[in-house]
């Protein structure tokens, strides 16, 4: 059987998975990429702009065609855009190559770590009732694909990274 030794973090928008996985890399000593900084750099633009030039569909092909390649490698930490979980090939991809942690976040905790940011594509802060319907199509997708979930409720980035690295101990405990 294939290990899963890549890590993919998934999570909406403003969960945190940015900084946490760019910590987690440093704590675990495993390569961080991004498929979001893979995206504009294949692309030359900013997702916003992938994003308002070509369009969703357009951007979740890429989305794809990246995070296949990503996980060609091995022993790596994945950064996974908030809306990775959208696509069902997306799914099976991190089902073969990664342990997926979902990092869980209240919608109010996402609203204000979201409300000041304007590169967004997706969250515009007069819209949060349109923040709360896209997070809550997405909760099923990310609960289903996670192997792990952890809440960042009320917790710093350092103590997420820390319970992750318990909750990784403790799988490999169980699953190997």
């Amino acid at each position: 059987m294939k290990t899963k030794n890549n890590i993919a973090l998934i999570g909406f928008m403003g969960a945190g998975k940015s900084s946490i996985s760019k910590l987690l890399s440093e704590k675990l000593g495993k390569p961080l990429v991004s498929t979001d900084a893979c995206i504009e750099t294949r692309e030359g633009l900013s997702i916003s702009h992938i994003f308002k030039e070509n369009g969703e569909d357009y951007f979740r092909q890429m989305e794809s065609k990246v995070l296949e390649d990503i996980c060609q490698n091995p022993n790596q930490i994945i950064d996974c855009g908030g809306g990775i979980v959208t696509r069902p090939h997306n799914l099976s991809i991190m089902r073969l190559n990664c342990l997926v942690v979902y990092l869980e976040s209240r919608p109010e905790d996402l609203e204000n770590r979201l409300k000041n940011h304007t590169n967004r594509p997706l969250f515009n802060a007069e819209r949060s009732d349109k923040m709360l319907k896209l997070l809550e199509s997405r909760l099923p997708l990310y609960r289903d694909a996670a192997d792990i979930t952890v809440s960042t409720h009320n917790k710093s980035c350092h103590e997420v990274c820390e319970e992750i690295e318990d909750s990784l101990r403790k799988y490999e405990n169980t699953s190997g």
